[in-house]
């Protein structure tokens, strides 16, 4: 029996299994929210947060998911982070 993971009980938090069936638009649409809240694009925020040049929070922890699923499918490329 497979176990479900939950990132978040919060209801607008997303579980592991519902980021899998994400499209690339929905995505995309999820990175650009992060985006416009904290005035940074994803690729920004993605280097800076692996330099540890960002705090643990719970907002930059789930982007920097969403940004790691993205990168690898394909959503995000590592051009996008240049």
């Amino acid at each position: 029996m497979e176990a479900q993971v939950t990132l978040d009980r919060t209801p607008d938090r997303l579980s592991v299994s519902a980021v899998r069936k994400l499209t690339p638009e929905l995505m995309l649409a999820e990175l650009r929210e992060f985006e416009a809240r904290y005035e940074m694009t994803s690729s920004d925020f993605y280097a800076r947060y692996q330099a540890r040049e960002l705090s643990e929070s719970t907002d930059f922890v789930e982007w920097a998911g969403r940004c790691h699923t993205a990168l690898r499918r394909g959503v995000l490329t590592p051009a996008d982070r240049a």
